[in-house]
């Protein structure tokens, strides 16, 4: 900064003053506890959001909304193709699978093996369930795109 001649506070004011786009590690507070919400679209995205969430080695609880509306791309058999294994693992405490394709995402993790998996159809039922629930220090949001917006709808 000192070489493009801008002072150390503006850097620093700017970035405490950055708000990233919707579901870009969106940091929220949900029932007074720290929560993220992350957008994934394909396997390569969920893989870089699962990498970032599992890099927390805080206790966590995992919320997964994966819808297969037509913006989201009808056939979603790309799901076998992510890589959930990084977080099954003694830090996540619970898995929430949501969204017209709950049941395939609860079946995916739990083929790979991850334990205390709940589905709901409904993703407000859902949503309040992880946050009542929740024992762990974070929650993490991870959706596809139309499930993105729903849930950040009834995060707020």
């Amino acid at each position: 900064a000192d070489l493009c001649g801008v002072s150390f506070e503006a850097v620093k004011s700017s970035i405490e003053k950055f708000k990233p786009q919707t579901g870009r590690m969106e940091k929220l507070a949900v029932n007074g506890k720290e929560a993220y919400l992350l957008l994934a679209k394909n396997p390569a995205g969920f893989n870089v959001s699962i990498s970032a969430i599992s890099s927390d080695t805080r206790k966590k609880d995992v919320y997964l909304a994966i819808n297969n509306r037509i913006s989201d791309g009808v056939d979603v058999s790309w799901l076998k193709d992510v890589d959930f294994s990084p977080l099954i693992n003694e830090n996540t405490l619970s898995f929430t699978a949501t969204g017209t394709k709950a049941e395939d995402a609860k079946i995916r993790l739990e083929e790979l093996g991850a334990v205390n998996c709940t589905s709901y159809d409904d993703m407000k039922t859902a949503i309040e369930s992880i946050s009542k629930n929740s024992s762990g220090d974070v929650i993490y949001f991870l959706a596809n795109y139309t499930a993105l917006y729903e849930t950040k709808e009834l995060l707020n």
